[in-house]
């Protein structure tokens, strides 16, 4: 029998219960679980987007690094440009340092 079916068949009989003392604990449980589904699930995409948002940071520092050992210094604008770029950009840009010979190929394509 599909769960559907069986929740349905479930509610329909505690309806019928004469004993209106059992419906508020229901009513709590089933709060309870919704809670409880939730919580685990933002703690899921809490997880998630803190991986997310540390591999950016990885790619960042890598960036910024590599700059420095290729070019000798970091232009403050191109540093903020870099704090601020998408996991996209910094994975062109990581590509893009191992033939560039100036920061206007990195950035500038």
């Amino acid at each position: 029998m599909p769960a559907r079916s069986i929740t349905s068949e479930l509610l329909v009989e505690i309806l019928k219960m004469e004993d209106k003392n059992i419906m508020p604990s229901i009513a709590e449980h089933l709060i309870a679980k919704g809670e409880k589904f939730g919580i685990e699930k933002g703690r899921k995409e809490g997880i998630k987007l803190g991986r997310e948002e540390g591999l950016a940071q990885g790619r960042r520092t890598t960036l910024l690094h590599l700059i420095r050992r290729k070019f000798g210094s970091v232009p403050p604008q191109l540093a903020t440009r870099v704090e601020q770029a998408s996991s996209a950009e910094l994975e062109t840009w990581l590509d893009r340092i191992l033939t560039a010979n100036t920061l206007s190929e990195i950035f500038d394509g």
